[in-house]
């Protein structure tokens, strides 16, 4: 992953300057499983569970909900989108926390890393996207009894806006409709009617 300004690469742990191609630090691996990100800010590391101060190279905190987990930041809010990818190897995990861990989308501010909301898919979830303009969240599931068995709903989790930089897990609803029986991709809308006004507002100013 490189960081927002492209100038450092993290890479399995290891911190390098990408102009001058040397190593620049080693974090210690607190886990051999999972996957490093920078957050937006530039001045912290995420890998795994473990949140790293680029400052100081120390570790600034350990967030349970990120273990095994990718991460899909918003960069319009302080907000992220948490969830561990299903695997086809995973299926056969004997720790029922860790399967159901693998159903759940979960939203963190980015500035505590506290949890602002929780939503269970009910099945495993392949991949979530946003789109490019950051107003829809989308999600690939699986869907059926089997590997070979492939379905799809349509799940929209709206998330309303704040004015003052706030968010409560009251800021996010969730909605369910049955879908057509395909696996597919759910859209959901990432702002209230206010916000869509507003930025409607903004484009006639363009």
């Amino acid at each position: 992953a490189f960081s927002p300004w492209d100038t450092t690469l993290l890479s399995d742990g290891l911190l390098w300057d990408v102009r001058s191609t040397k190593l620049v630090h080693k974090f210690d691996k607190l886990s051999n499983v999972g996957y490093g990100v920078f957050n937006p800010s530039g001045n912290e590391v995420i890998i795994n569970s473990a949140v790293w101060d680029l400052r100081t190279f120390k570790l600034l905190r350990v967030v349970p909900a990120l273990e095994s987990s990718r991460i899909q930041f918003c960069h319009t809010r302080p907000l992220m989108y948490v969830y561990s990818p299903f695997e086809p190897v995973a299926a056969k995990e004997t720790s029922k926390k860790l399967a159901k861990n693998r159903t759940w989308l979960r939203v963190l501010d980015t500035r505590d890393y506290k949890d602002v909301s929780t939503v269970d898919i009910e099945r495993p979830i392949y991949d979530v996207a946003l789109n490019a303009q950051e107003t829809a969240l989308g999600d690939e599931e699986e869907f059926g009894g089997s590997e070979s068995e492939l379905g799809g709903s349509d799940e929209f989790i709206t998330t309303g806006s704040s004015e003052d930089g706030e968010y409560s897990e009251d800021d996010f609803d969730e909605d369910f409709e049955e879908g057509d029986g395909h696996l597919n991709v759910q859209w959901a809308n990432l702002y209230d009617d206010e916000g869509d006004e507003d930025a409607e507002g903004g484009d006639d100013g363009v």
